[in-house]
């Protein structure tokens, strides 16, 4: 893994173990490497989708009862 930075630069965020995981965002991919206690597993999105759920979810709206 210490290769990684030299291919994608510094990743945008870095998890610790025991769920450790190092996100890159790069101009067409996101990558992703999430490392369990049996395998790392890599997930590659589009830059649009991630910016769209990595949006905060709306808080529901509730009518005031009088």
């Amino acid at each position: 893994m210490r290769h990684l930075p030299h291919c994608w630069g510094q990743p945008r965020s870095a998890k610790p173990a025991p769920k450790a995981a190092l996100r890159w965002d790069l101009p067409k991919a996101v990558i992703s490497l999430n490392l369990s206690v049996s395998a790392i597993y890599l997930d590659l999105k589009s830059p649009g989708y991630q910016a769209w759920m990595d949006e905060p979810e709306p808080e529901p709206e509730y009518e005031d009862e009088d």
